[in-house]
């Protein structure tokens, strides 16, 4: 039948209607064993690529401290060359964790929890994206809570979320206008806010957004185009967090994801 799979479904005689499970499960023993040689394939290309990416990035960093020791009197300079060093040390740490998820997945997997403040998770991601703002001419503005907001997370990742959500807005956002971030206490929760300026999102596909490989069509054919998989990734360690994350269309034109997370330890067994 079109548009339904059938390759694992129990084989039946068509005289007896009986179920033969020794055929259903030779073909499940197949495709586990095959499923198996595809994850050995792509975990020594991960060891390749993480490990080739290294060398690269160290050559960047040094370019990076050569340029902080000239830009003494030049403060743009100065800032540029910071957000270059804060994105590069966080490329070299998505490195090592690439690796030692290749290596041993289910270290990766026990990453405890920790107490944070969500304040500097934010201004972290910010300094990491600051270049390319700088770049696009768009600057990324962090509002100020009055109070601290606490946390229990895996810092790392929520950075890599947070900066996913940064980089979208600044890709979209045009030359001139603002990015805002914001977090703060919303009930028992941890609150992020990422606001841009630029068309919004199409609310036809909107229920499509966090879904893996899905691209808008605006930049089908554009070079702001995707692999489709910022977005899930933010879902998914959102998700390991026991929090929520949505998008909505601003009146005032661009959109704002708004991410929960709650603010205490509920998560003894993640």
């Amino acid at each position: 039948m079109a548009g339904i799979d059938t390759s694992l479904a129990p084989r039946t005689d068509p005289e007896t209607d009986a179920t033969q499970p020794d055929s259903y499960s030779f073909d499940q023993d197949e495709r586990v064993r095959v499923l198996a040689a595809r994850n050995e394939a792509l975990r020594d290309t991960l060891l390749r690529v993480s490990h080739d990416l290294r060398n690269p990035l160290f050559s960047i960093r040094a370019l990076v401290h050569f340029l902080k020791s000239q830009s003494d009197s030049d403060n743009e300079l100065r800032t540029t060359a910071q957000g270059i060093e804060a994105g590069c040390d966080r490329a070299m740490e998505l490195v090592d964790e690439m690796l030692e998820s290749a290596s041993d997945r289910e270290q990766i997997a026990t990453v405890s929890f920790e107490a944070a403040n969500v304040q500097e998770i934010l201004a972290a991601a910010a300094l990491t994206l600051s270049s390319a703002a700088l770049d696009k001419g768009v600057v990324i503005r962090q509002i100020q809570s009055d109070t601290i907001v606490p946390c229990r997370c895996r810092p790392k990742q929520l950075q890599s979320a947070v900066e996913n959500l940064i980089a979208n807005a600044v890709k979209f956002s045009p030359p001139g206008e603002a990015i805002t971030i914001h977090t703060w206490i919303c009930g028992g929760n941890a609150a992020i806010s990422i606001c841009d300026a630029g068309p919004g999102i199409d609310e036809s596909t909107r229920h499509l957004l966090f879904q893996e490989y899905h691209r808008s069509p605006d930049t089908a054919n554009t070079a702001q185009r995707g692999a489709g998989l910022g977005l899930h990734f933010c879902r998914q360690i959102v998700a390991a967090h026991t929090g929520t994350i949505d998008c909505r269309n601003l009146p005032s034109g661009g959109c704002e994801f708004l991410i929960l997370l709650p603010s205490h330890d509920d998560h003894a067994t993640a």
